[in-house]
Formats: structure tokens, sequence, C-alpha cells
């Protein structure tokens, strides 16, 4: 059999594109995580270049509302709201789109938690909610309104300052948080751990025994010394004086370094009556006793000790992190000289009795006032009882008195002299500033009792005389002069 090439049988073959246009993608899905992922299932019907994720119904168009371009069936998409419309549309390799798939999401916010647990800590403080939900990504925690922590676990450490601190907390997921809680409320002081209490007191007892060691090694020396000691682990120095009874020695090992100067004959009296300084790896004390007192200073990593009868500071001293609690103010120590503050609003319990000179403020509530005496007081409903009450005006819709209503009242009077006998004439009276005519009365006559001869019109929008004219016979002759009287009282 031949095996060449061009005897072999042959078939051809043509490939080429499949030029169909795509089907509408179908399992179109969208799950919700740290982020918003999109899934389908692959079309086959033609060769495709690529899927496109859209906000808006405009494939190829290179605007804000293009999400996502993939080859695969599956893509990340950066949603901005809770709800609304994607569009996924399949293109061939010729640019033909395929009528889109639509999906309409909406997603709920995580739902409000239960007010959440605070436990304060020697730094500070706990919060822990109650697991982390499903639909959420983690615990947004709120604090007295300023401070927003995420987390995404349900308990978190928060170190702050001693104070007052109101707690609450959200979950929240790729879009953000939900509803808060309720809140909790904690007071953070100043707290030592027993721990390292207990770790102090352990150190305490080594670095006695350390120095308890040195001055019971320095005892036993008699006459007048003063040598240096070698040996392979330690370095000694001991200078005494029999006649003062004083020795002072200095001993170096690897582990530490002691220095004491104590009484030499009686043992007793060197337990009783010494000043030493022991450094360790961890460790620094010095001590000084005299019978039952003992001074001493202690450093070590879990603290500093200080302890003595009497702690006299003479320059200016300044604590940082808020050490000063009440429990290191003396009763009457805090005097108006040493204060100076812009506001109180951090005192939140039951202040008992506050005298002051001035009281200022942009609201006072409370339930009673009153002064010293009883004699003003205002109760809660508002009632206001005084024994005189001053003031150049008073303001108000009513006012009463025994049951009877108080009115405002003014009066005016005066006269008006009509010369001439034979004429007759009017004149309008004057009204009480403030008060129109329908709010007063009015009264007149004349001083000669010529009342049939003088009129008080009340028809017209004032009050008006009118003086009619007299004949010149009879009793009164042309020259009499008519004075006419009025008083008017207004009354609202």
């Amino acid at each position: 059999a031949s095996t060449s090439p061009d005897l072999a049988p042959s078939k051809d073959i043509v490939v080429a594109l499949k030029t169909y246009i795509p089907n509408t993608p179908d399992g179109f899905t969208l799950a919700f995580g740290k982020v918003a992922t999109a899934a389908w299932n692959e079309v086959t019907n033609p060769d495709v270049m690529y899927y496109e994720i859209r906000c808006d119904n405009a494939p190829g168009a290179e605007t804000a509302g293009l999400l996502a371009r993939t080859s695969g069936t599956s893509a990340t998409v950066a949603l901005n709201a809770r709800s609304g419309r994607l569009y996924l549309f399949a293109r061939n390799a010729l640019g033909k789109y395929s009528v889109p798939a639509v999906l309409d999401y909406n997603k709920v916010a995580p739902g409000k938690p239960d007010a959440p647990t605070v436990k304060n800590t020697m730094t500070g403080f706990s919060v822990t909610g109650q697991g982390i939900p499903a639909d959420a990504i983690g615990m947004m925690v709120y604090i007295n309104d300023g401070d927003a922590v995420k987390t995404e676990n349900p308990v978190m450490s928060y170190n702050c300052e001693p104070g007052i601190y109101d707690v609450a907390i959200a979950y929240y997921d790729m879009f953000g948080a939900g509803e808060r809680s309720a809140t909790t409320r904690t007071v953070v002081k100043i707290i030592i751990d027993e721990t390292n209490i207990k770790d102090m007191a352990i150190s305490l007892q080594k670095v006695d025994k350390t120095i308890q060691d040195a001055v019971k090694e320095a005892q036993g020396i008699s006459g007048k010394v003063a040598e240096i000691k070698q040996t392979t682990d330690s370095i000694q120095a001991t200078v005494a004086d029999d006649k003062k009874e004083l020795a002072s020695q200095i001993t170096q090992n690897a582990d530490k370094i002691t220095s004491v100067v104590t009484n030499l004959g009686d043992s007793a009296k060197a337990k009783e009556a010494y000043s030493a300084i022991a450094q360790m790896q961890d460790d620094i004390a010095l001590r000084v006793k005299s019978g039952e007192i003992i001074s001493q200073i202690n450093l070590s990593k879990e603290g500093v000790q200080i302890d003595g009868k009497l702690l006299h500071v003479t320059g200016d001293t300044l604590f940082d992190k808020n050490v000063v609690v009440k429990d290191m103010i003396q009763a009457g120590a805090v005097t108006a000289d040493k204060m100076d503050v812009d506001s109180l609003s951090a005192i939140t319990a039951n202040v008992g009795s506050l005298k002051g000179g001035t009281i200022t403020g942009t609201q006072i509530v409370g339930t009673n006032f009153r002064n010293s005496s009883g004699s003003f007081t205002v109760d809660d409903s508002g009632n206001i009882k005084g024994v005189n009450i001053s003031s150049g005006s008073i303001n108000a819709d009513v006012i009463t008195q025994a049951g009877f209503r108080v009115r405002a009242t003014a009066v005016i009077s005066g006269s008006i002299t009509h010369k001439g006998i034979n004429s007759s004439t009017s004149f309008d009276i004057p009204l009480p500033s403030g008060f129109t005519k329908n709010q007063c009365v009015a009264m007149a006559g004349s001083d000669q009792g010529l009342s049939g001869f003088v009129n008080l019109d009340r028809s017209g929008s004032s009050f008006t005389f009118k003086v009619w004219g007299l004949s010149s016979g009879g009793d009164y002759p042309q020259t009499y002069d008519v004075v006419c009287t009025y008083r008017v009282i207004g009354v609202k």
C-alpha cells in the first residue's frame, strides 16, 4: 500500500462562524453577599463573543448603564440601589445582540437587631450582638452618635477614655446599614484587672525575698572592714564599721544586683531598720524600713506601686488618661476656684440641693419652683402664686380677681364754653386713647343747669354736644356764656 499523502483519500470540510442571532439567555439570577453576583446559562445557538449586563436597554452603548462584560456565565456587578432592573444580552461575533433577559431585583435592608450587650473591660468596653444574619455582611456599632465602627464579627472591643457611652448597633449589607437597635448605656471607669494585681503581689514577694536575703547576708560582719569578694558567679563589695554599727554591701549576680545598708551586730535591729535597692530583669525595688513603717517603690511589668505613710509631691503634677477617680478626691477638695468648665452636661446623677448666686440657662425644667419664704411659687400645672407682682405692664388675654373679670378702663373729663345766645352749635367730645365709641359711655350737662339747651348726641361716629340758641328776652341776656361739661368712660 502506498504511504504517499498525495495518494491518500481526502475530504473537504468548510469551517464557518455561526451567524445566528443569539437566543435570549435563560437562568438569569442575582445573588447578594459582600458584592452582587449575576449568573446565567450559556447560550449555544451561535458563537457568543461575550455577554453584557446593563441597567438600561441600550446594548453596546459605552454609558453608565454598562455594568459588566464577560465571556463567562457569571459576573460581579456594582449596584448602587436596593431595587432596580437588570438587562442581560448575548453578543455574537458579528456584533448582533440577543433580546435581553430582564431581571427585577429588590434587596431588603437587614432587620433591626436587639439592643447590644455591653461589658466594661480594662481599656474600654466590648459590644456583643446576636450574630450576623445571613442577609448581612457585618455589624455597625454606633457610639454616642459619633463614632460608627464596622465589624464583620458579632463581637467588638472598643478602647476609650473613662466616661458615659451610649451604644447601638445595626446590621449592614453591601448597600449600607439597616435600622438601628435600641441604645445600651455603659459607664466606663478606671479598672485594674485582678490578674495584674495578683501578678504584682507575686512580683513584690520575689523582691521582698531578694531584699531579705541581702539584709541577712550583710549581718555578722565584725570589726572595720572594706573588701571586695569575687567568685565565679558574683562580685560583692562590703564596707563595715563596728563603731557605727552599720554596714553597706553591694552584691552583683548574673540575674540581680542588690545594695543594702543596715545594722551590723544585732540581727533583730537589722531586720527592723535598713534601706535596700534590688534590681532584677523584670523588677526594680527601692525600700526603706524603720520599725513597722515601710516606704517603697516597686517597678515591674505589671505596673508601678508606691507604698508609704506619706506621699508628698512638691512639684507640678500631671495625670494622663483620667487616672484621678472619685475615691482619690478628698471631700471638700474641689472648690469653685478650681472649676473651669463650659458644660456640666456629663452630670447625670441627682445632684440633690444646688446652691448658686446666679443660675443662667436657655431652659430650666422642674416640677415646682419657689422662693425661700414660700411667698412665690410656680407649680407643675403652671399656676403662679405671689403676694405682690410689680410691673410696668401686665400682658394677658384675661385677668380675673375673686371670680370677676378685670377689664381695662379709662376716664376723661372736660368742659366747653359756648359764647353767644342766639346761635346754636355742636362740639365733638374726645374719646380715651385706644378706645372706640362702642367701648365708651358719655355724660354731659351745663354748669348753669340749662339741661334743656344742652343735648348729647350719640347717633354719629362720635359723641357730640349740641347747644341750642337762647332768645334774647326773659331772664337770659345775650352775653350769657353756657359752660358745657362732659365725662367719657372707656371699658374693654
